[in-house]
């Protein structure tokens, strides 16, 4: 009865992880949540005809869920902990403080570029334009041609600071310059931009109008 409940649990996480907002940990939650209110009716009618009517009292099906979400918290609690473990174990510069002057046109031959606000919370060794960002719970992850920072901010936050940026938000997690993405590659019904580091971000389908205006091609199926 449980390997056969595998299936539809994978399933529901699936799709609650999809539609769902929010961090990681919240949508993890919510997952857990949803297959432990769909599955215990059905664990529980099973005990109940294989095994013996007096499960049939309410208090026996609490039982049945609160087993059940526990055993669905787990792994929640597992990936928060590698996720929380992974992104501690990287130091970050605070440079919360640091006033970004840019450069000067009139001494330095290199002309002048607009400097975004976020870019001060960029590690000095991984200074430059800002490629995308990424939420991951409460950090974001902020790339550059040079390599990536990570800091505590809100994704909201990030977004205003990016204002000006050659760039928009193409997902409810992530925000992408122009100048990085190669193509946009549909799957199914939906897409994913392929950046020219290699990678994939997913993409909204209603970010897809606003991306092509600005002179991204999608690639042909």
């Amino acid at each position: 009865m449980i390997s056969g409940c595998l299936f539809p649990a994978y399933f529901i996480r699936k799709t609650v992880i999809g539609r769902a907002t929010g961090s990681d940990l919240r949508r993890d939650i919510l997952a857990a949540l949803a297959i432990g209110i769909a599955l215990a009716p059905v664990i529980w009618g099973g005990n109940l005809l294989l095994l013996t009517p007096n499960l049939a009292h309410w208090v026996f099906f609490v039982e049945h869920l609160v087993i059940i979400w526990a055993i669905c918290f787990m792994p929640v609690l597992v990936r928060h902990y590698y996720r929380t473990a992974t992104l501690v174990a990287e130091p970050v510069a605070d440079m919360s403080d640091t006033e970004v002057i840019p450069a000067d046109a009139a001494n330095d031959p290199v002309p002048a570029r607009n400097v975004v606000p976020l870019e001060r919370h960029l590690n000095p060794d991984l200074e430059g334009p800002i490629t995308r960002v990424s939420a991951a719970d409460h950090q974001l992850r902020i790339f550059t041609d040079k390599g990536e920072t990570r800091v505590r901010m809100r994704f909201s936050d990030a977004l205003t600071e990016l204002e000006g940026a050659p760039g928009m938000q193409v997902h409810r997690s992530h925000w992408v310059a122009y100048d990085s993405i190669e193509q946009l590659v549909p799957e199914g019904r939906r897409y994913a931009a392929q950046l020219l580091c290699g990678g994939m971000v997913p993409v909204s389908a209603s970010k897809v109008p606003n991306l092509e205006a600005a002179g991204i091609k999608i690639a042909a199926e």
